[in-house]
C-alpha cells in the first residue's frame, strides 16, 4: 500500500478563537476530508499555526482504502446423520414448515 503526504491548509477566520480550539477544529476538517476523498489516515496530522499567512496546515501520511473486504468463510451446515438431509446451516434464517 503506497502512502503519500497529504496537507490541507485551514483558514485562520477568527482571530479570537483560541489557539486549541483551532488547531482541534483544523484537525476535525483535516479527517473530514480524508474520508470524503476515500482517503485512511497512515499517521496522526501534524498541525502547524502560520501566523503570518493566517492558515493552519496539517500534514499526514494518507493512503487509498483498499477495495477488498474481509472474507466471508462459509456457513456450517449440520445434517442429519441417519439420512443425510441437511436440517439447517448456521448464519441463515429459520424456513417455516411450509417451505420445506
Amino acid at each position: 500500500m503506497r502512502t503519500v503526504e497529504m496537507v490541507v491548509e485551514f483558514p485562520i477566520e477568527d482571530s479570537n478563537f483560541p489557539m486549541p480550539h483551532l488547531i482541534a477544529a483544523a484537525n476535525a476538517a483535516f479527517v473530514e476530508e480524508t474520508d470524503r476523498q476515500g482517503l485512511l489516515l497512515m499517521s496522526a496530522p501534524c498541525p502547524s499555526v502560520m501566523h503570518v499567512r493566517r492558515v493552519v496546515e496539517v500534514r499526514a501520511d494518507v493512503a487509498e482504502k483498499p477495495d477488498w473486504g474481509p472474507p466471508e468463510s462459509p456457513a456450517p451446515t449440520f445434517e442429519c446423520p441417519q439420512c443425510g438431509t441437511t436440517i439447517f446451516a448456521a448464519g441463515q434464517p429459520e424456513r417455516k414448515e411450509t417451505e420445506k
